[in-house]
């Protein structure tokens, strides 16, 4: 039999004997390539119940907690099968529409056929007797509608070999590892066999793809994965060519080289879905402070290279088939390694914030995601035709503000207050020397003995100073301070725990509708001396409190501790709709010991230490927190780049996990976040265990005690 009469009958026969039309290979022929078939038809031709065009109902492929049923099993086979005639049809196409590709591709392509034949007839077989016949099931055009236009034997090797043919090793593996866990072996050695027939598609393609993607004098040192991204047209994406879990090994067996194997693995994009694009901005509150006082934002290096370093935080926030622009992407051991734990890395654009938009060139974009909502997120908003978001005044972001619903809360609830303890904790506005000083005479009425001087606009340890409440003023920092405005005075409180609570403000937070109660979540963070922020305990709100403090924090509100945050939260949700805020946002509160407290009994609680309205560390720690199994807790630190930290976190051994249904979930041990070896300030990394001395000794033993002393709590705020 000629080739193209095997080709003729496997496209265009209407009847599954005619597609399945089976000569032995070695007495094929292709004496007679005949002309090139000059357009593909709409359709191949198919038997009644597997026409493509049936315009019948969908119906959902089979989930794993379903394949206990033979039934189901015979679904999920009948998708497969359908899968396979496709290929088969396509092979007959490429056959067909390119006769004088060269014979031993053409020879190449024809094996292959034959195997997905026999294929088809296994699978066929094995749905009998499961009680599923072909046609029983709606089948999709989705492979034949994104590769029946293809231009060249080339086209057809990137599409099918390399993306289509590739993901079906992973998804081979997977089900035949299903199938077993339901004590189905027959299927799951038929879908053994498969992968190790499909082995040799994919080295086939492979070998033809890396022949001639180098045949141009320009394109010989390019890699093989750059070539391929390169040749894969639109709509399809890499992300086709892999399912879950990905088969690393499977990528060296048919010849790919090491680096297509690790950027393929990490590699992710939306597959139609139009993405939304976050990005990270560390100096929002400096941003805000140049509004309110009518200048324009200065950039400054600090800003810029944290921005740099935490910028892919972001990925954490975003959906697998978003993009996070990171301006430096974190190196492929790094992503490769979460992905490993259970992190699906959505797409990075290693671009700057103003070079976004060029970046991703004419793609469909659902949205902008920011920190805050900001000048940098209206700017690419408006480069991608969105509509911009309406921005509060920079007000809300001031710690003025924050203090001043403090003093209502505390005014309005005496239980608030009584919890809060002396009135004093409330900051007071200063506006001259003069007041700082009548600051001081309060804070040492009251018992305490230092006072912390924060300008309206500093964030974590920035922009602020701690002085003694009998000390002399410092008046070349309030000079500098008192040229921008006034500043806030409030006691230094002897910290026992930081907490973070969760908000996010809608239209309906200005409604008086107590059925209106969205979920509040909320953690323990932790900050260094000075109050600079060095990470979240990824571990329940009350952690490490005295039962008698959870007792006066509820004091009787439904759901405990958790149903008293929940009020606060309301109360600060409602104040910042009310200044026009909408979306995320975050209050910082503290346990603090009072002035002459003698145990847990008489310990403090100041329900607002902070109101950030925007997104913060919280949120991405509450993210990751999401990933730990029941009965862990985590470290979410925030460490100064050392010189030698990348060398220390390539040896880490890979963090210990467990899958439960789709996901796996996170026992112990610690990983990177983001990229100590790329990093010019700051890095983050995850450690995971059942205690905080489980914590400890994983973060001393793998960076040093340096790294572990965040997890000494209790300094000062």
């Amino acid at each position: 039999m000629e080739l193209t009469e095997l080709a003729r009958a496997v496209l265009l026969g209407s009847r599954l004997d005619d597609k399945l039309v089976a000569p032995d290979g070695a007495g094929l022929t292709d004496d007679r390539p005949g002309s090139p078939l000059a357009q593909p038809p709409s359709a191949p031709a198919r038997p009644p119940g597997l026409a493509l065009d049936s315009g019948r109902p969908r119906v959902r492929f089979p989930g794993p907690g379903q394949l206990h049923d033979p039934t189901a099993r015979g679904r999920a086979l009948h998708f497969f099968a359908n899968h396979e005639l496709l290929a088969m049809e396509l092979m007959a196409l490429v056959l067909l529409r390119f006769p004088q590709a060269p014979a031993a591709f053409r020879r190449g392509v024809a094996h292959t056929l034959l195997e997905e034949q026999s294929h088809l007839r296994r699978y066929r077989d094995r749905m009998h007797a499961l009680g599923v016949e072909l046609g029983d099931v709606p089948v999709s055009d989705f492979f034949w509608a994104t590769m029946a236009d293809m231009a060249s034997p080339l086209d057809y090797v990137v599409r099918m070999s390399m993306t289509f043919e590739q993901a079906n090793l992973d998804h081979a593996r997977h089900y035949a590892a299903l199938f077993r866990a339901v004590d189905d072996g027959e299927t799951a050695d038929l879908m053994d066999l498969i992968y190790e027939e499909e082995i040799g598609h994919v080295r086939h393609g492979v070998q033809w793809f890396n022949r001639w993607r180098t045949e141009a004098p320009d394109r010989r040192d390019e890699t093989d994965w750059d070539a391929y991204r390169r040749l894969l047209p639109s709509p399809l994406s890499p992300r086709r060519a892999k399912g879950s879990p990905y088969v690393i090994d499977a990528r060296r067996r048919v010849g790919l080289s090491e680096t297509f194997a690790a950027e393929l693995e990490i590699y992710s994009q939306s597959r139609g879905r139009p993405p939304v694009v976050w990005l990270f901005e560390p100096d929002f509150e400096a941003q805000e402070q140049a509004r309110a006082l009518g200048r324009r934002p200065r950039a400054t290096a600090t800003a810029a290279a944290i921005q740099q370093d935490l910028a892919p935080v972001m990925m954490y926030l975003a959906a697998s088939d978003d993009v996070v622009v990171a301006p430096t992407r974190p190196s492929t051991p790094i992503l490769s390694a979460l992905t490993r734990a259970g992190f699906e890395v959505p797409e990075l654009l290693a671009a700057p914030t103003p070079d976004a938009a060029a970046a991703l060139g004419d793609r469909g974009v659902s949205g902008v995601e920011g920190w805050a909502t900001s000048a940098a997120v209206d700017g690419l908003r408006a480069q991608l035709d969105l509509p911009r978001r309406a921005r509060p005044s920079p007000d809300v972001s001031s710690k003025l503000w924050a203090a001043e619903r403090l003093e209502a809360l505390l005014a309005a609830q005496p239980k608030w207050a009584e919890l809060a303890g002396p009135p004093e904790v409330v900051g007071r506005r200063c506006e001259s020397p003069d007041d700082v000083r009548a600051a001081q005479r309060r804070a040492t009425a009251a018992g305490f003995s230092a006072l912390i001087l924060k300008r309206p606009f500093s964030t974590s340890g920035q922009a602020r100073l701690r002085i003694a409440v009998d000390g002399a003023l410092p008046e070349r920092w309030l000079a500098r301070a008192f040229a921008d405005g006034p500043i806030l005075a409030e006691p230094w409180l002897d910290k026992v725990a930081d907490l973070s609570v969760l908000l996010e403000v809608t239209d309906r937070d200005l409604e008086s509708d107590e059925r209106y109660r969205p979920r509040v979540a909320s953690m323990p963070f932790i900050t260094g001396a000075h109050g600079v922020y060095r990470g979240h305990l990824l571990a329940e709100p009350t952690f490490g409190w005295p039962e008698q403090l959870e007792k006066r924090v509820a004091f009787g509100a439904d759901g405990g501790v958790a149903g008293r945050l929940a009020g606060l939260a309301a109360y600060v949700r409602r104040h910042l709709a009310a200044a026009g805020h909408r979306g995320p946002a975050a209050i910082d509160l503290l346990v603090y010991r009072p002035p002459g407290a003698k145990g847990p009994e008489d310990w403090a609680l100041k329900p607002i230490v902070e109101i950030n309205a925007r997104r913060t560390m919280a949120h991405v720690a509450y993210a990751l927190k999401q990933h730990l199994a029941p009965g862990r807790i985590g470290a979410w630190l925030h460490r100064p780049t050392k010189p030698d930290d990348a060398t220390k976190v390539a040896r880490w051994p890979a963090i210990e996990t467990r899958r439960s249904g789709r996901r796996r979930q996170l026992l112990g041990g610690v990983i990177a976040t983001t990229d100590p070896g790329r990093s010019k300030r700051v890095w983050s990394f995850l450690a995971v265990g059942r205690t905080l001395e489980d914590l400890r000794q994983q973060v001393s033993r793998d960076l040093d005690e340096d790294a572990a002393r965040p997890l000494a709590l209790g300094s000062g705020r």
